[in-house]
């Protein structure tokens, strides 16, 4: 019956639910600000910090015997554990 309703009579697929909202609570936005502010600190941070040893690599390649770019390259994949 509803495969009829909708191929035939053209009536909109949609749930129950779909008219209800979502909205924020607002004692949790201060929270939610800290929150986003503190992930994107530790993000930078941690790009800043791989970029750094990316460099430090390609700085170092003619410190590299030959081959040197298949010694840096498997320098970049080793990992630092």
């Amino acid at each position: 019956m509803d495969l009829f309703r909708i191929l035939v009579l053209g009536d909109p697929i949609q749930v129950d639910s779909a008219q209800y909202g979502i909205e924020p609570d607002p004692k949790y936005a201060a929270f939610t600000g800290f929150a986003m502010v503190a992930l994107l600190a530790r993000t930078f941070s941690s790009g800043c910090a791989a970029l750094t040893g990316v460099e430090a690599i390609s700085n170092g390649v003619p410190a590299f015997r030959k081959p040197k770019s298949k010694n840096a390259a498997t320098t970049l994949l080793m990992p630092w554990y």
